[in-house]
Parts: C-alpha cells; structure tokens; sequence
C-alpha cells in the first residue's frame, strides 16, 4: 500500500477507536439504568454500528446478531475488553453484555 492510503487507514482506525472511547463513556454512565431501557439500546445501536465497521461488515446485509452477542459474552469472560485505568469492570462488563445480548435478539433478528 501506498504510504497515502496507509496513513488514512491509520486515521480512519483512530476515529473509530475515538467513537468507540466515547460510546463506552456514554454507556457507563448510564450503567445504573436498565440495560434494555430505551436511552441505552440508542446507544448500543451506535456501539453495534461502530462495531461493524471494527468488523468491516458494516454494508454487508448478514446482521451478525450471534457475533455481536457473543462479543457481549466475551466482555464478561475477559476483563481485558472492558478494562478503565487497567482495572476490571466486571459490572459495566455484565451491563453491556446485556444489553448487547437484547439489542442482538430483539432488533437484529
């Protein structure tokens, strides 16, 4: 690749690393609240959306619901997914999988 196309790769990587800082910023805020309630499933429709451009699915038409669940499931069984300050989180962990997990069965099914 060209040290053009390299670089906006880079760039393009960053950004969605940055969206996704400030996507779990916003979900562990609202931790407290009801993983299924309204104001945190918008949220998880961005942080599903962020993901797959992770993936580099993002215009594909397979909706990925059982990966993006199991992603869910992988932030719970390994603290290094969902760690802050290098401490473990193990309740925004079950938070966010729940959450996950309902997005994933109910919207994406």
């Amino acid at each position: 690749k060209s040290p053009k196309v390299y670089q906006w790769v880079i760039e393009q990587f960053t950004q969605l690393k940055q969206e996704q800082e400030t996507i779990a910023s916003a979900l562990a805020a609202l931790q407290a609240e009801d993983p299924m309630s309204v104001k945190v499933q918008k949220l998880i429709a961005s942080h599903y959306e962020n993901i797959r451009k992770f993936w580099g699915t993002s215009d594909t038409a397979d909706k990925q619901a059982e990966a993006y669940e199991g992603l869910g499931q992988l932030y719970v069984n390994d603290d290094r997914f969902t760690m802050k300050d290098g401490k473990a989180q193990p309740e925004f962990a079950s938070f966010l999988s729940k959450a996950m997990s309902h997005f994933a069965r109910t919207l994406l099914k």
